[in-house]
């Protein structure tokens, strides 16, 4: 059974994304400065994001960084960053496929 999902939470502070997040063989650490550390594999990656409604970006990352855009969506009662969905119909995106807060 899918849970209930909204897709376009509303996000009244940044400090409920800011922390730690987990995924397969990955974490990603957000912090209050808007910079990022992702450890994806045994690689890391550095940069900044930033923050637009439910849209994360990376902003400036290394060119070799997987991905620099994440979906923020809510379900089961948390936050998720899901991968994978920029310009990609909804009814594809995988929001098994995202990081969740530990």
């Amino acid at each position: 059974m899918t849970p209930n999902i909204e897709w376009n939470p509303l996000i009244k502070d940044e400090t409920l994304i800011v922390g730690n997040w987990t995924g397969l063989n990955e974490t990603l650490e957000l912090k209050a400065d808007h910079t990022f550390i992702l450890k994806l594999d045994n690689q890391e990656y550095t940069g900044g994001w930033s923050l637009d409604d439910w849209n994360l970006k990376f902003d400036y990352h290394s060119p070799s960084t997987p991905y620099y855009y994440l979906r923020v969506i809510y379900h089961s009662n948390k936050y998720h960053l899901v991968k994978d969905t920029l310009d990609k119909d909804p009814d594809v995106w995988n929001y098994k496929n995202a990081l969740h807060k530990p």
